[in-house]
């Protein structure tokens, strides 16, 4: 793109004229500065002087005796400024001195290397900034052209592809057009006329059926959503009858001996905790109980799963994407560690803004107004959190733990937290967090490695733990071994999820095609358009920039009352937050989230 502010910026920066003058300033700073240091001439004057007596008496004694003053080891060359010193300050000593000989300044004119070095040097700071200041002026014009191309570059290829769809569309219905024909004339060939009508009306009676059936498992798998694990607390743990049982996933191909297995070994407690940490070092089983056991438990029961795994292989979670909660992904993962920063940071931010959505939506509105299903997170080596995010991201990570075990058991969050040590320092050492795991009724299952030279790693687990249940004397349990019931701990390709019906749409309505080629073009366009600042509300716009400063801060989901909680629009009311938070929406600028998130495009 060559623009008349994209030159004028090129000619700011690359100006000739310009780096010949800033040269030369420098030259001058740095040879005055050389020649004052390599110049030894004197810039005073020295007088050679003596300690002799002036009384005459003295002098006569001692020539008797063969004493003589101002020998040359008595005589010593004294700077004028240090004479005229004494002269003020001391004049007996100064009357004293006996003068000799006296060497004139050999120049006086070095003050002028230090004025050229300081010339040259405001000089240079001049240049620069004048050329910063002509560049400030020209960027935002620069910025404005870059925008208009990527929104002409936009609409293009949008334009481009809704005709390549729309064509490819034609193609299909043209082939499926020609099929049909086909077939017709196939069965006109061999068949009677009643005989089609019959073959027609069974063709067209099960496709209705499956449809049907579809709709059905749908709505089920849906419904399941709902399910509830209980268990937050120690009460939970102790006695989780006391809470509404969550209905299992009977379309997920979880094995039963499985669940069964979990459910009749020594961990059984662990599976309905609110709060788990499983600690245990290199080769101790945590993967394999977790992945293979904890995850696809909750899973059959009915949870949906967010994953922060700064340690994930490549392979890792594999098919796991159907059950994850809606617009998350597997945070902490990246090509290098400035991107694990980023997701990792991402993660946090997206799970605190659910919490923050779910937590208000639990104090301020009616049970029955929301929907809350259950959702197991699981958090992997968070020890080894701050090594990624620095200093700067260590408040971000106090907060995270703070607000998750306060809000977890309100906002129906289910932490299983993974570490190789269980020490307050791998949450960062928030204040108060000691006491805030403890009413959480948080469980620790510490799992024990023993010695394996055949392992890779050199540890294999032992089968067996120590659980630790607030209130209750630690306890040494049998582990169970899962690896013969799950084939993979880490790929779960093999658990089954039904994809689930639109709400608006009916059991009995397939969704209309609209073949008009214009609307197709008109809706993919307006897709691709995103409004500049200055044509949205004054009121949107002060929203906008707050937004903008949220995201540069790391924050990348909004609630209506994070918004109205910190004045993010002067007076606004949570409706108004609301009115222009859909002003934002239709400009293209934020979209709308599950459970009243907004998050910018």
């Amino acid at each position: 793109m060559k623009t008349p502010n994209t030159d004028a910026l090129k000619s700011a920066v690359r100006s000739v004229p310009y780096r010949l003058t800033v040269i030369g300033c420098a030259a001058a700073a740095i040879g005055a500065l050389a020649l004052n240091y390599t110049d030894n001439r004197s810039t005073v004057g020295y007088t050679q002087v003596c300690f002799k007596p002036t009384n005459p008496k003295i002098l006569k004694a001692a020539e008797k005796k063969g004493i003589q003053y101002c020998t040359s080891d008595e005589r010593y060359w004294i700077s004028d400024p240090i004479l005229l010193d004494w002269q003020r300050t001391k004049p007996e000593f100064y009357n004293k001195l006996t003068r000799l000989k006296t060497i004139p300044p050999q120049t006086k004119d070095k003050w002028i290397y230090g004025a050229i070095a300081i010339a040259g040097g405001l000089g240079m700071a001049g240049l620069g900034a004048a050329r910063l200041n002509l560049i400030n002026k020209l960027a935002p014009g620069y910025r404005k052209e870059v925008h208009a191309k990527w929104h002409r570059d936009g609409v293009r290829n949008c334009v481009q592809m809704a005709s390549d769809a729309i064509d490819g569309r034609f193609a299909v219905q043209h082939k499926l057009a020609q099929a049909e024909a086909n077939y017709g004339r196939y069965q006109a060939a061999i068949l009677t006329p009643d005989e089609i009508v019959a073959t027609q009306q069974a063709y067209l009676d099960a496709e209705s059926q499956a449809r049907m059936q579809g709709v059905q498992d749908a709505q089920y798998v849906a419904g399941n959503d709902q399910a509830q694990l209980p268990g937050q607390s120690l009460d939970d743990v102790n006695n989780p009858g006391d809470k509404v049982n969550g209905a299992s996933n009977e379309n997920m191909t979880i094995k039963p001996a499985l669940i069964q297995t979990l459910q009749n070994s020594a961990i059984a407690p662990i599976l309905k905790a609110g709060v788990l940490k499983v600690i245990g070092g290199q080769g101790s089983g945590k993967t394999t109980l977790v992945n293979g056991g904890l995850l696809r438990y909750r899973l059959q029961q009915g949870h949906k799963l967010i994953i922060i795994n700064p340690h994930k292989s490549f392979e890792m979670y594999r098919g796991l994407e159907p059950h994850l909660v809606t617009s998350t992904e597997f945070y902490g993962v990246g090509a290098d560690d400035a991107t694990r920063a980023t997701s990792l940071a991402k993660g946090l931010t997206t799970v605190l803004g659910i919490l923050e959505t779910r937590y208000t939506e639990y104090q301020n509105q009616p049970v029955g107004s929301y929907n809350h299903y259950p959702i197991t997170i699981l958090i992997e080596e968070c020890g080894e959190w701050a090594g990624l995010l620095g200093e700067k991201g260590l408040p971000l990570i106090q907060h995270f733990w703070q607000k998750m075990f306060i809000a977890c058991r309100k906002g129906r969050f289910f932490p299983i937290i993974t570490a190789q040590h269980d020490t307050m320092a791998m949450f960062g050492n928030p204040k108060g967090l000691a006491e805030l795991i403890k009413s959480s009724g948080a469980v620790t299952l510490n799992l024990i490695a023993e010695p394996d030279s055949n392992s890779p790693d050199g540890w294999r687990p032992s089968g067996k733990g120590v659980l630790y249940i607030p209130n209750n004397d630690a306890k040494k349990i049998d582990v169970p071994d899962i690896r013969n019931l799950v084939s993979n701990p880490d790929v779960f390709t093999d658990l089954f999820s039904a994809p689930s019906q639109p709400a608006n749409q009916s059991a009995n309505q397939l969704p209309k095609q609209d073949n008009s080629k214009l609307n197709v073009m008109r809706g993919l366009i307006a897709d691709c358009w995103t409004k500049d600042d200055k044509d949205l509300s004054e009121d949107a716009q002060k929203l906008i920039a707050w937004i903008r400063r949220k995201v540069d801060e790391g924050k990348t989901m909004f609630t209506i009352e994070m918004c109205r909680a910190s004045g993010c629009v002067p007076n606004a009311k949570s409706p108004d937050i609301k009115r222009l938070l859909s002003e934002l929406i239709e400009a293209n600028v934020m979209t709308l989230k599950d459970g009243g998130v907004y998050e910018m495009r």
